[in-house]
């Protein structure tokens, strides 16, 4: 693969934390500064959250007040019925826990005082290797003749296989690292203690989170240090929490940690001494495996995780050819040249491939769920408690994880949903009094909009325009569908998709209601009280309001969930399942009560029940266009009329400053890429590199979220291929493949790009996506596709592990 589109890569040192590179390995991650004199590694470890055990925060007062806040709301009294709501709705006592950093490690190296004049420095992050690296020369000048030049190296990676995050400095002059001080830190009312071991060889902190007993965590820093041969050893020194390194030649520092969820403590025991023990022996063994040969033993090291790495990166890859040879130039100085057409094309491909970079680095199958901020955050209190908003922003996570092969990174959200469902148990009864199955009721689980660590399901506070919002189970689930769907995983569906998404299904039917609408006075079953997501409508009187009954997306949510169910029931009933028909029926029953998609007086699909007036016509939320991305039921079988008015919806939200935010962007990229509108699609990477993408390439809302990084991935490879038109047959799924729907750009390659129906595609192009040179499908499973080419089709039927050749089917 071309390293410029591979490498991300810079001409200094970071100077804010928005501009430093990310290492992860699914649970540590960190932020690398590169500074000459001082390095910064800000930490994380992905379960340290502020609060450490389960808390139901239900409000009993809900209960009594839900049928007060509806009847308030039918009769047009929004601001009484969201008084009540703030009162009766929101949860108790405080918000759901936040995500913290878990310190940083920074590195003070004193250069060898004659060695003054810097030169050649280089910042760098492989994609391909999941490294980065830091190089400069310094020198000493003496009546302008340079005398002596020393090289400085370092490279930094996050190992999965050893779970540790390490870093090795290397002099190209013996002893030349003259003096080098390590410091692990955080926030002084955190730390329990810190203390280093007998050989003063590491330090070790433990602390404890913000808010009251339940969680403990340990980090351990420690220091390996050598010469070559027939010089003198080096001297490590342990200084309060400061690890001092004087006359090295190599110096590798590696660190680990752990808290007590991945570690729960026996009864018996302290936490800290149980958790200590952990990871210093844990430390000691990895370095007791290198010490022998540093060399050697880092090689070692940093082969296991570039093995495990690729196994997850290299089964996808994507090259877009530019139309003129580049310049090789840093990263953000071709950010600011991206409107130039062919820094653009290659700042799209690392858009691409930064997007599963950090899908690898923030979400593997046992560590937390990516956050709003995957797992980098420097913050103690930080923006939206870098939680899980499942209002959109964790969804667009996990987007792009099955299309570019990654599906296993999407366990980590499956573990946080199985999590929700037990407390959903509780939020559903306590506030909206639905009966458990086991005391004769229709049971179900709901979510509000926001979750934690925990799988908190209460609403996260009293901001109306969000919170009380209950559709964020609902959603969420439909990842399971998908995960299906690019699988066919049947003992999967049965064993777990289904039984989650019947859970979160079945709580609708206590909560929906009848509402009339339309000229007809059609009467529909609707949720409420509900919200459009975090928007405001005006009412004719000049009020405004957020709370409401029977919202768009809500009803295409549950169209979408109670198709698929019916669905996977199909697909489990052919496999021999025996399926509840009575469930089924009474799904299907509450699926045709719903509320259809419905046009505006501006030809926009309607947001709400009612035609309003929006309080901010360029809202970053689409949500009534939810149905076109990620939904694909929904207008399954959509007339020109309905899409017409989706793009309607679009040129509105636009035309009034939409798209605003990194990820509002995203979200659009993909609804323009489902209209097969190119032009749009290329506009909408341009502005998103142009004023939604950060120096080090993360997404920008602002502040910094990495959603939108997810959510562009997803959407370039929508450009590529769809898959998003489905059905079952002859026991089977059947599924509609579109080859280069709308490519902006002249020549490509991608192999190993997966589609639903358990398919990879493997493409090459020219002439913008007009002539296909190069087309291969690949049935990991086996079925029925028909595959698409600008207006040719071909039907297939593969077996398990073949491959063929699409172009003798689809060339002229």
């Amino acid at each position: 693969m071309d390293d410029s589109t591979c490498i991300l890569e810079y001409a200094n040192p970071a100077g804010v934390w928005d501009e430093a590179l990310p290492i992860g390995n699914g649970r540590l991650g960190g932020m690398l500064f590169g500074g000459l004199d001082v390095d910064r590694i800000q930490l994380n470890e992905d379960s340290i959250w502020s609060v450490g055990s389960p808390r139901d925060r239900s409000n009993p007062a809900a209960l009594a007040s839900v049928p007060k806040i509806r009847s308030l709301l039918s009769q047009g009294r929004v601001a009484d019925a969201e008084d009540l709501a703030c009162l009766a709705i929101g949860a108790l006592p405080e918000p759901p826990g936040v995500y913290q950093p878990l310190g940083e490690l920074t590195v003070a190296y004193y250069h060898p005082p004659e060695l003054i004049v810097p030169a050649d420095y280089r910042r760098t992050l492989n994609l391909s290797t999941a490294t980065a690296s830091v190089s400069y020369s310094l020198s000493h000048v003496s009546e302008g003749e340079t005398e002596k030049n020393v090289r400085y190296e370092r490279e930094y990676f996050a190992s999965e296989p050893d779970q540790v995050l390490v870093m090795r400095s290397v002099s190209s002059h013996a002893g030349g690292l003259y003096k080098t001080e390590f410091q692990l830190y955080r926030s002084p009312i955190h730390i329990l203690e810190i203390k280093s071991n007998e050989d003063n060889s590491s330090v070790t902190m433990v602390g404890s989170s913000t808010n009251g007993p339940g969680l403990v965590y340990v980090a351990t820093l420690r220091i390996l240090a050598s010469n070559p041969p027939n010089h003198p050893l080096p001297k490590v020194t342990a200084i309060g929490r400061t690890l001092v390194v004087e006359g090295a030649t190599t110096i590798v520092a590696i660190v680990g940690a752990a808290t007590t969820i991945y570690y729960p403590c026996p009864a018996s025991l302290l936490p800290q001494d149980w958790l200590e023990g952990k990871v210093v022996a844990h430390l000691e063994a990895i370095s007791r495996s290198i010490d022998g040969n540093l060399t050697v033993g880092w090689n070692a090291l940093r082969g296991r995780h570039i093995t495990d790495y690729q196994r997850l990166y290299n089964r996808m890859s994507l090259v877009l050819h530019p139309s003129r040879n580049i310049e090789n130039i840093s990263t953000d100085v071709r950010l600011k040249r991206a409107q130039y057409e062919e820094d653009e094309v290659v700042l799209t491909t690392i858009l691409f491939n930064f997007g599963r970079y950090l899908t690898i680095s923030s979400s593997r199958p046992g560590t937390q769920a990516s956050n709003l901020q995957g797992i980098w955050n420097p913050h103690m209190d930080p923006p939206w408690g870098s939680r899980y908003t499942i209002n959109i922003n964790t969804q667009m996570n996990y987007w792009p994880v099955e299309v570019t092969n990654l599906s296993e990174c999407h366990l980590p959200l499956f573990d946080l949903i199985e999590r929700m469902r037990e407390p959903g148990l509780v939020t559903a009864r306590k506030m909206y009094g639905v009966v458990p199955e086991v005391e004769g009721g229709s049971g179900g689980f709901v979510a509000h909009h926001n979750t934690d660590i925990w799988g908190d399901t209460a609403p996260a506070d009293e901001w109306i325009p969000a919170s009380f919002w209950p559709l964020g189970g609902a959603w969420l689930v439909l990842h399971l569908w998908e995960h299906f769907l690019f699988t066919l995983d049947v003992d999967f569906l049965r064993e777990k998709a289904l039984p989650v998404m019947t859970d979160a299904a079945k709580f609708f039917f206590s909560y929906l209601i009848p509402y009339q609408a339309g000229e007809e006075q059609t009467t529909y079953l609707v949720t409420g009280p509900s919200s459009s997501p975090e928007n405001t409508y005006l009412l004719s009187n000049g009020e405004s309001g957020s709370l409401c009954l029977g919202p768009s997306m809500d009803s295409q949510i549950l169209y979408e969930l109670f198709t698929v169910i019916l669905d996977a029931a199909k697909v489990l009933a052919d496999a021999g399942s025996v399926v509840d028909r009575a469930l089924l029926e009474k799904i299907d029953n509450t699926r045709s009560q719903l509320p259809p998609p419905r046009i505006g007086r501006h030809g926009q699909i309607l947001e709400w029940m009612e035609d309003y007036d929006e309080a901010e016509p360029g809202h970053r939320h689409v949500s009534q266009l939810w149905m076109l991305y990620p939904g694909s039921r929904v207008l399954d079988h959509s007339t020109d009329k309905l899409l017409a008015a989706c793009n309607a919806t679009i040129e509105r939200r636009l035309a009034h400053g939409g798209a605003h935010t990194g990820w509002s962007r995203a979200w659009m990229l993909l609804h323009s890429a489902r209209l097969r509108d190119t032009a749009a699609c290329k506009m909408h990477i341009s502005l998103a590199l142009a004023h939604s993408t950060y120096p080090n390439m993360f997404d920008m809302h602002p502040p910094f979220q990495i959603d939108g990084n997810f959510g562009v991935c997803a959407g370039i490879a929508e450009m590529l291929v769809q898959s998003q038109r489905w059905d079952i047959r002859d026991g089977g799924v059947w599924v509609e493949i579109d080859l280069l729907p709308c490519v902006p750009w002249k020549s490509g390659t991608l192999h190993g790009l997966c589609v639903r129906g358990g398919y990879e595609v493997d493409l090459s192009w020219d002439d913008g996506g007009i002539v296909l040179v190069e087309a291969k499908l690949r049935a990991k499973v086996g079925g029925k596709c028909t595959v698409m080419f600008k207006g040719r089709k071909a039907g297939l039927a593969l077996r398990r592990g073949e491959s063929v050749d699409l172009l003798q089917y689809l060339s002229d």
